[in-house]
């Protein structure tokens, strides 16, 4: 039974980071048309939509058009992305705690 309890943590964060990075790339790719966090028709082509649709889901429907060039803009990406790197270290940290549990299980099996 550990083995299908392990497979499902290991499965569920692997795509807890694949979702992020996912994420990553779309903010990235929406700022990279225009300097603004807007949703550009490039920026749209990721399952989890364009950059403005991501940091809407982490800061709210209120947010609009991001201009990076401002220093408030930059903050706000900053943030942003700091939130979804966030996601990618707990999706790593679940990783190595089931890996852990799974040797620490194997060493006391194996020990009798």
């Amino acid at each position: 039974m550990a083995g299908i309890t392990e497979s499902i943590v290991q499965s569920n964060a692997t795509s807890m980071a694949s979702t992020a990075v996912d994420e990553i790339n779309s903010v990235i790719t929406d700022i990279a048309g225009d300097g603004m966090l807007n949703d550009v028709t490039a920026a749209t082509t990721t399952s989890v939509g364009g950059g403005l649709t991501v940091a809407k889901t982490y800061e709210g429907t209120t947010l609009g058009n991001t201009n990076i060039a401002s220093a408030a803009g930059a903050m706000v990406i900053d943030d942003l992305m700091q939130k979804i790197s966030t996601k990618v270290q707990v999706a790593a940290q679940i990783l190595a705690a089931s890996n852990n549990l799974t040797k620490t299980v194997a060493r006391t099996v194996g020990q009798g």
